[in-house]
């Protein structure tokens, strides 16, 4: 039976809340319902309709999302995660360690669930090849969001206050995967070369570490 039918049917998907920890009130039979779902950041866009690459990327930001594109690394980085430290860190004093700036920011609110589907209510999106892509640095008029959730066809939905959990596991063994490759240096997987220790000196940090170049070869100073 699909989630969506059990309406018809007489199921209270708000009742059913209330008594899942009573254990001597017996649950609705033969019957289930999707409260979250659990995946990765990739499978995130897919089931809610949010970006997650390019320049507004962040579910939490939206359109606030502090980016910057590598010039040499051809990437989009995010470089805002100090606002959510408390105000008086030292770490948003510093600007040597991070990206040359103090951060005086204060962490946005996150969208709230009327305000997500009021956002996504009118979307229609029409998967093709021509529409597929990241949103641009001047993409103001676009939001972060692609499509409205077919989640939202479940009535219960849209008052649920966590509706997708990131596996952990997955972001964890990424996380860790580059970490090790780059100390390590294993092959295809160090994110330490020449372009990110050229994009470092663009930002003007780590100025030591630059690249040295020669006639047949070039240096990259050992890390600290």
């Amino acid at each position: 039976m699909d989630d969506n039918d059990l309406g018809d049917i007489g199921f209270d998907p708000y009742e059913f809340a209330n008594v899942i920890g009573d254990r001597d009130q017996p649950l609705y039979p033969g019957s289930s319902v999707l409260l979250w779902t659990v995946n990765d950041f990739l499978a995130y866009e897919n089931l809610s309709g949010c970006v997650v690459k390019g320049y507004k990327a962040c579910p939490i930001c939206s359109d606030d999302t502090p980016s910057h594109r590598l010039k040499n690394g051809h990437k989009i980085c995010y470089i805002g995660h100090r606002k959510w430290l408390p105000i008086n860190h030292s770490y948003r004093r510093q600007r040597a360690t991070f990206n040359g700036k103090p951060e005086y920011g204060t962490p946005p609110e996150p969208l709230n669930r009327e305000e997500v589907l009021h956002i996504v209510e009118d979307i229609n999106y029409i998967w093709s090849s021509k529409n597929r892509g990241s949103v641009g640095e001047n993409d103001g008029d676009r939001v972060c969001w692609k499509k409205k959730s077919k989640s939202f066809d479940l009535e219960y939905w849209k008052y649920l206050h966590v509706r997708h959990v990131l596996d952990v596991m997955h972001i964890k063994k990424n996380v860790c995967d580059s970490i090790i490759g780059t100390l390590l240096e294993i092959p295809e997987k160090n994110k330490d070369g020449a372009a990110a220790r050229l994009d470092l000196l663009n930002i003007g940090i780590k100025t030591d570490l630059q690249p040295k170049y020669g006639e047949r070869r070039t240096r990259l100073p050992p890390g600290p």
